[in-house]
């Protein structure tokens, strides 16, 4: 029987499996003696998970969409005031 990746829970055999990618590892490169981190390598992959870790993972990747098309929705409104007021003062 498969076990969700993210959880551990037992999936059924006669269940759908749902596969989503999922983060499977992550290496920081240092170049020494300065300790600071010089790059990271992250890896991904499509793993078996169960139901509520899908709907999880949906819904996080559809929060980090809005995010980032409500910040350059932000920056065209700010970029619009500022053309208006420069206009209205020249």
């Amino acid at each position: 029987m498969p076990n969700c990746y993210l959880c551990g829970k037992v999936l059924p055999e006669n269940e759908y499996h749902r596969r989503r990618k999922v983060k499977t590892g992550e290496f920081e490169r240092r170049r020494y003696p300065n300790p600071k981190v010089s790059a990271v390598q992250v890896s991904y992959g499509m793993r078996i998970v169960c139901g509520s870790c899908a709907r999880r993972l949906d819904r996080e990747k559809v929060t980090k969409m809005w995010l980032e098309h409500l910040s350059v929705l932000v920056a065209l409104v700010i970029l619009f005031i500022v053309l208006l007021v420069q206009r209205l003062f020249q």
